[in-house]
């Protein structure tokens, strides 16, 4: 397991860096930079003044010029660099919306990965019943609606329409349409409650999403499972459908799903991008979103790197509880 992990480190270094001059080009190579955009909204700027920025930024500089100083500086010195567009450090602009995307991240996946294995699990134990075509239907709809327009149909639906708010009981089911907090609420257990309700409709619309796809997976591949033979003997033998279930069906079903949920992990961070972005969470995403609106590179940069580093770590610990849960895999 150790020279399995110390290849994939070097591996990931490769492909960062390869990613690293692939969007760093991408960015420098795209219409526009932040001086024209200063220009632009700024009429009284003058010609040297447009002329000493690009000089002060290196915006005329050589591509590979400005590869290798962003790359200097990052690599050698740990300055991700300066925000043009919010005028402060880039390490503190992350530090600052990474933990808001954590949280929306690690709520969204629970949800994602527990209810699509129940779901998943219950459809296939009711094959053909009235409960597994109902989650079939949801399933393929959950699939085909972009997230972006799920967060839209969510915002109108329990943001804007929500007519059962009306009843008192009810009220708190109509949801904040974007934002992470409500200006002016209270200290103490009034802010937690109103984060967590800011959180719901992001969260609901980021893991449905992924369950969509992990219910089907986990439905065909327990079908699958249930019909071998060791399961005919599990039951022959008298155990209780409960340890049938849990003790040698659902064991081998999951081995498949922990290889989709790997591979759906950059799915759920460019879901994340666009469900930051429609409902205004300051997170990574949305800072993203901006960030290359507004031709900051610094954090364009940061960002991106982030997304890729993360996107490589849960492919890893994919195959290490692949190793885990198939005692059969070997990496040495």
């Amino acid at each position: 397991m150790q020279r399995f992990l110390f290849r994939r480190a070097v591996q990931t270094v490769i492909i960062l860096a390869g990613l690293s001059v692939l969007m760093f080009t991408l960015l420098v190579v795209t219409p526009g930079d932040p001086v024209e955009l200063l220009a632009a909204s700024d009429p009284n700027i003058q010609p040297e003044d447009i002329k000493g920025l690009r000089e002060y930024y290196g915006l005329d500089d050589p591509l590979y010029l400005r590869y290798k100083k962003w790359l200097t500086a990052t690599v050698f010195h740990g300055d991700l660099g300066y925000s043009r567009t919010y005028g402060q450090p880039v390490r503190k602009l992350i530090g600052d919306r990474l933990k808001n995307t954590v949280t929306l991240l690690t709520a969204a996946f629970g949800i994602a990965l527990v209810l699509g294995v129940i779901v998943g699990i219950y459809s296939a134990l009711h094959q053909y019943s009235l409960s597994d075509y109902t989650i079939t239907i949801f399933s393929f709809a959950g699939l085909a609606m972009p997230v972006f327009w799920q967060a839209i149909v969510f915002i109108l639906l329990f943001a804007v329409w929500a007519p059962w708010a009306q009843i008192p009981a009810l009220a708190w089911l109509k949801f904040p349409a974007g934002g992470m907090m409500t200006p002016g609420v209270a200290g103490g257990a009034a802010t937690i409650f109103d984060r967590l309700h800011h959180l719901i409709l992001p969260t609901l619309v980021l893991g449905t999403h992924g369950m969509a796809s992990w219910a089907r997976y986990t439905r065909s591949s327990m079908l699958e499972v249930v019909r071998q033979d060791y399961v005919r003997t599990a039951r022959a033998k008298g155990n209780p459908e409960r340890v049938v279930v849990n003790k040698h069906a659902m064991r081998n079903a999951l081995i498949p799903l922990i290889t989709l949920v790997a591979l759906s992990i950059p799915g759920i961070l460019n879901g994340a991008v666009l469900t930051e972005t429609v409902f205004s969470w300051p997170g990574m995403g949305l800072l993203l979103f901006q960030a290359v609106l507004g031709h900051d590179h610094a954090v364009a940069m940061a960002a991106l790197l982030f997304f890729a580093l993360l996107t490589i770590s849960f492919n890893i610990l994919a195959d290490i509880a692949y190793a885990i849960v198939d005692p059969r895999i070997r990496y040495d």
